[in-house]
């Protein structure tokens, strides 16, 4: 449901990346920060934010403190993306929590949030029992 309408090697990347900025409403991020959040080298960053120059959808520009940082902007098309991924995820949430309370949304939030703290309690004692 939330991928781009057009298949490319990136299109997932680059339906999160826009989702990333919807979520945050905002239209441009540093380079480095969109890296930061998917966790990648810079040479894929630059390759995936290449595809989206060339798709229409960003616009890079570098920064007046450092000309080697870029700020990565949405462009008008984009932002219109950004709208719809929106829109087409408070839908589906609508729709996955359909007939449920907010009591019971809390409790399964709270549930949930407390299997991941017991997860990485987990992976942290098997990591230092390894070292």
């Amino acid at each position: 449901m939330l991928k781009l309408e057009h298949e490319s090697s990136h299109s997932v990347v680059q339906s999160h990346l826009l989702g990333y900025f919807a979520h945050h409403k905002k239209t441009r991020f540093l380079q480095s920060e969109l890296q930061q959040h998917l966790g990648i080298r810079r040479s894929t960053m630059t390759n995936i934010l290449k595809g989206m120059e060339r798709d229409g959808l960003i616009l890079r520009e570098e920064t007046e403190e450092d000309k080697r940082q870029k700020w990565v902007v949405l462009t008008e098309l984009a932002e219109q993306k950004c709208a719809e991924h929106f829109h087409l995820v408070q839908d589906f949430e609508a729709a996955m929590t359909a007939g449920l309370s907010k009591e019971q949304l809390q409790q399964f939030f709270g549930i949930t949030d407390q299997i991941r703290r017991n997860l990485e309690t987990i992976c942290l004692q098997n990591y230092e029992n390894k070292q």
